[in-house]
């Protein structure tokens, strides 16, 4: 194991503290997926207000990201950590007693931009103290934990709906976010070690992200990844009113539906670490988009065949979701491996510019009230197909070598 700090004496506690961020962002989005046909009944609006505290939430995280980040360089990854949790505490409370939509929207958008640290600096953490293959091992690591998420998230969020209702999802997000809170406070030391070595300069910190923002191979990893994402989010705001209200499941059955999707993520994550003996990083990415695309084009025989049924929904996305897998950690490995003391900044803007665009391009889902099979197999063919041009076209350029293998 490639250590970049013999001072870090459990390197993998704290890559799990890391992880558990990264775990609760995972649960912030989607606990109350099998929630939100009865969240629309409840509070008398309709689906498309309701998939909008999603975007909201999205938005908002992302935005936040372009302040975690460079607070994370300077104040170092911890106390980052502490005060995005204490703001993520207060929109979940706000989500539990919300009356109308309106307090829905400015919790899920105080959840957004609390749980924005984690965007940061979970990813800076593992570059802070790994290098070389194991840093490759720790990125697929952390996505096949995040594969088993889902489905536990959305098994949860299904239960709670069906016996409790939908605020106890988050009361379990505010007790949640106490409880790593609290672990970090105990157990996480400060992993940066380029912590306050010098003040933020605002004119260094705007040329930092300009650095960052004109690197072609980045801006070519961060669009394959907001576009798959995009994706993934479109199914799960859309597949619960397809799923419930068109096909007759239960919230529960609903939940338990997301043990296959997020199979997917897990299955695609653990044969991408596999593959890393052999593949680099940009043919690993390729083999993610040939899942997507059979995903795609199998979402749109079903939605042109008419046959409206579970495994004719579930089952293209679990092939989806095995591409998102591979996409991922490698896009992401990828990316870090081009910054090392701008690590905080790197991963703000690749996190802030992900879940950002996939939030504005899942605007149209919302406004237009997507609810159906047919125009939700349609865009992820879209996003697939822009995504395979990117990684053609704008990554893999002839004079363009990546610098991981």
């Amino acid at each position: 194991m490639m250590l970049k700090s013999k001072s870090v004496r459990h390197p993998w506690v704290i890559w799990a503290l890391a992880t558990l961020l990264l775990v609760l962002s995972q649960f912030s989005s989607d606990i109350y997926l099998p929630s939100m046909p009865g969240m629309s009944e409840a509070l008398g609006v309709s689906k498309g207000w309701i998939q909008f505290a999603s975007i909201i939430s999205m938005v908002s995280f992302g935005s936040s990201l372009l302040v975690w980040g460079p607070l994370s360089d300077y104040y170092g990854r911890r106390p980052v950590a502490l005060w995005g949790l204490g703001i993520f505490v207060v929109g979940s409370f706000f989500c539990a007693i919300a009356q109308d939509i309106q307090m829905i929207w400015l919790g899920r958008a105080l959840q957004g931009a609390g749980i924005g640290c984690c965007g940061a600096i979970s990813p800076t953490i593992p570059k802070d103290i790994f290098s070389g293959p194991t840093l490759l091992k720790a990125f697929a690591a952390i996505s096949m934990v995040l594969g088993v998420v889902p489905i536990l998230a959305q098994v949860l969020g299904g239960y709670f709906q069906a016996e409790m209702g939908w605020r106890v999802n988050f009361i379990f997000l505010f007790g949640a976010a106490l409880v790593i809170g609290l672990s970090i406070w105990i157990w996480l030391p400060e992993t940066n070690p380029y912590c306050r070595e010098e003040p933020i300069h605002l004119k260094r910190l705007m040329s930092d992200y300009v650095s960052i923002l004109i690197d072609r191979p980045f801006i070519g990893y961060v669009t394959c990844m907001t576009l798959v994402y995009a994706g993934e989010v479109a199914y799960g705001i859309v597949t619960p009113f397809v799923l419930q209200g068109e096909i007759g499941l239960t919230p529960i059955e609903n939940g338990w539906l997301s043990l296959f999707t997020g199979g997917g993520l897990l299955l695609g994550a653990f044969f991408s670490a596999q593959c890393s003996r052999w593949l680099n990083v940009n043919q690993l990415i390729q083999v993610g988009f040939a899942f997507l695309l059979l995903s795609a084009v199998g979402m749109l025989v079903v939605s042109w065949s008419n046959w409206l049924h579970t495994w004719g929904v579930v089952g293209p996305m679990v092939l989806f979701m095995m591409g998102a897998g591979f996409v991922y950690p490698n896009c992401i490995a990828g990316i870090m491996s081009r910054f090392e003391q701008k690590a905080g900044i790197a991963g703000a803007l690749m996190s802030g510019l992900q879940m950002a665009g996939a939030g504005l391009l899942n605007s149209v889902v919302a406004h237009w009230g997507m609810s159906s099979i047919g125009p939700l197999a349609q865009f992820l063919f879209i996003l697939v197909l822009v995504s395979i041009g990117v990684q053609i076209f704008w990554i893999e350029r002839p004079n363009h070598k990546s610098s991981v293998n």
